[in-house]
């Protein structure tokens, strides 16, 4: 048997947009380009403890799994404006198996209350970091 603690923190730091005189600049201006910082930050519905209880109901331990892997896991992905999950990236793992495993979650996730900036709905980075701290059980 295994125990799993997981801690989430969820954020969004520092912007990828060129902002002058509040337009943006960039050669791609039909596309959306995701916010870093946001005036409110994209939401999981009902809060942070129903996101933890989304990763943790749905998580299935790898196979491989590194014995006992302890650390944290850094996962950053897009928000879109309509709420939808797009790019998602390890930053930071313990376990290649176990990141693999958060991806496969968080490309699960339902829709999220998305970013706001000057009250508009933006498409905006998210990074949520995982304490991983798994022990074997006799």
């Amino acid at each position: 048997m295994l125990l799993l603690l997981l801690l989430a923190h969820g954020a969004c730091v520092m912007t990828t947009r060129s902002i002058e005189d509040d337009k943006l600049i960039d050669n791609r201006s039909n596309q959306d380009i995701p916010y870093l910082t946001v005036d409110q930050p994209p939401q999981f519905p009902d809060g942070d403890a129903a996101l933890m209880k989304f990763i943790m109901t749905n998580l299935h331990y790898p196979e491989k799994l590194t014995e006992n892997p302890q650390g944290r896991i850094v996962v950053q992905f897009v928000v879109n404006k309509d709420g939808s999950i797009g790019d998602v990236n390890i930053r930071n793992s313990v376990d290649e198996e176990l990141g693999k495993e958060i991806i496969r979650i968080v490309k699960s996730l339902p829709k999220f209350l998305p970013g706001r900036q000057n009250d508009h709905p933006v498409t905006a980075w998210y990074t949520l970091s995982i304490n991983i701290n798994i022990k074997k059980q006799d």
